[in-house]
């Protein structure tokens, strides 16, 4: 099986640049909390459905959709799509929260998240992805969930929908597709995203060091939470 490893307003939704060179600072932040080590959350197969198999693509191959729920020890269900066997970007074997259509067809390109506490939802989907996929790398205890949306191929492109844990009804706070898609997430929550510059042009948060972005999604939230409430 073909495997792509990914590390891995209101919507405010913002377009970032290719990144430029790292100053060594920030390199060796970045490479600092990517090595960090932490509880993180892990999953278990509630149930899985399965429907009648299709087959297509260039080889004609077959595979069988799959339906998946899945339990998280941080406090949520997660309803994902795949293929069984078909070439994807999603690990059918792997009890993981991701979302794919295999080159068959098999699978759908949405998932579902539902709070264990509150039963608040929501339905995630991403124009022009592959595959969506949750950010496996971060703190049980971190505020959001992150999914990953990725285009497919090598050098492009990556984008990112954070939701807010303790309300998933809240808009999320978007970065559109391009290639700065180097995230790391610290165990006290620095949130280190490879495309600052471009999030800093369009906010007038000022810290040291721009290049770690918590604030900018805080500031997001705050203000979905203010307009829910007006």
């Amino acid at each position: 099986m073909r495997m792509l490893t990914i590390i891995c307003l209101l919507v405010f939704t913002i377009s970032t640049p290719a990144s430029s060179q790292l100053s060594l600072e920030e390199e060796n932040h970045r490479a600092a909390i990517a090595k960090e080590q932490y509880p993180i959350p892990e999953y278990d197969l509630v149930s899985e459905e399965r429907f009648t198999e299709v087959c297509g693509g260039k080889e004609n191959w077959c595979s069988v959709p799959l339906k998946k729920d899945l339990s998280s020890s941080d406090g949520f269900l997660f309803e994902i799509h795949q293929g069984e066997s078909d070439v994807s970007y999603c690990d059918a074997e792997k009890v993981f929260p991701c979302s794919a259509i295999g080159d068959a067809g098999a699978g759908k390109l949405e998932m579902r998240i539902t709070s264990k506490e509150d039963s608040r939802s929501v339905r995630v989907t991403f124009p022009r992805t592959v595959v969506l996929q949750r950010v496996e790398k971060a703190p049980m205890d971190y505020p959001y969930i992150i999914i990953h949306n990725h285009t497919g191929g090598a050098p492009c492109c990556s984008g990112y929908q954070y939701f807010l844990k303790q309300d998933l009804t809240l808009p999320p706070f978007e970065v559109e597709f391009d290639y700065a898609e180097i995230l790391a997430i610290s165990k006290t929550h620095e949130t280190y995203f490879s495309g600052w510059e471009a999030l800093r042009a369009k906010t007038s948060l000022k810290r040291e060091p721009a290049y770690l972005i918590e604030d900018i999604v805080q500031e997001h939230f705050a203000a979905a939470r203010s307009k829910a409430s007006s």
